[in-house]
């Protein structure tokens, strides 16, 4: 049926791609933040630093389930996705760091 498409669909999407679709899109960030902190002799503290001015990157403030990123820069610049359950501090985490 229709309905038992969609769900392995949505399956696919959440647990398939999504990750995949996220830590790419990590990765992007985090080397742009280095080249940020490069240029500008600055630590990024929020990822509002590095889309001020550019509205096209504002799609980076959320991973692909919809979930905002929470960035910590207590030691370097810690970028972290909740994953597909949306919660922090779980074992389906993606985080990417560098000092």
């Amino acid at each position: 049926a229709a309905s038992d498409v969609y769900k392995r669909q949505f399956l696919y999407r959440t647990i398939f791609l999504y990750p995949k679709q996220t830590l790419k899109e990590m990765q992007e960030i985090d080397a742009f933040a280095q080249e940020w902190e490069r240029n500008t002799n600055k630590k990024v503290i929020s990822l509002e630093d590095l889309i001020s001015g550019r509205p096209l990157k504002k799609d980076w403030l959320k991973d692909a389930w919809g979930t905002p990123y929470k960035v910590s820069t207590i030691q370097g610049f810690q970028l972290i996705s909740a994953g597909k359950d949306y919660t922090f501090g779980t074992k389906d985490d993606i985080k990417i760091f560098h000092e």
